[in-house]
């Protein structure tokens, strides 16, 4: 079996330096994936792959790479129903673990969501992300990881 690793759809994560830290203290190899536009030359320590700025390709670069048993941090519940039918731990960067049993659910309110927006009802956005948030996150990913070893 191939080493898994931990895939980060990273254009707009905010725990990109926890899990650098998580990772790095497992030995386990990271891989960001974001667009063209989010490219910079601070990215030293970790590896990235840079896509096209279109809807949908670090998603779609993040599908076709995953692996069984590999850990993806996104906030796209889209993609995230398509990596749970792939056996692959999904974890939102506020500690979420999310399973397929989860997904039929989530993805009815975003389409609820967004029917309400559409019909130009005004709609209540995500909560801000907090330190609790934050640890929550360090905390899911560090059990996920044990399970590794």
């Amino acid at each position: 079996m191939d080493k898994r690793q931990i895939y980060v759809d990273a254009d707009s994560c905010p725990v990109k330096h926890d899990i650098i830290d998580l990772a790095e203290a497992n030995e386990v190899q990271v891989l960001f994936v974001a667009s063209y536009n989010h490219m910079s030359h601070n990215h030293v320590r970790e590896q990235w792959i840079f896509v096209d700025p279109v809807r949908e390709a670090a998603d779609i670069y993040i599908v076709n790479h995953v692996g069984v048993g590999d850990i993806v941090v996104t906030q796209d519940m889209g993609l995230a129903s398509l990596l749970t039918k792939k056996n692959v731990y999904v974890l939102t960067p506020k500690g979420k673990y999310l399973k397929e049993e989860d997904m039929s659910n989530i993805l009815f309110f975003r389409h609820m969501t967004k029917k309400d927006i559409n019909a130009g009802r005004k709609v209540k956005g995500p909560s801000a992300f907090t330190d609790a948030d934050r640890e929550r996150f360090r905390q899911t990913l560090s059990n996920i990881l044990g399970t590794w070893h």
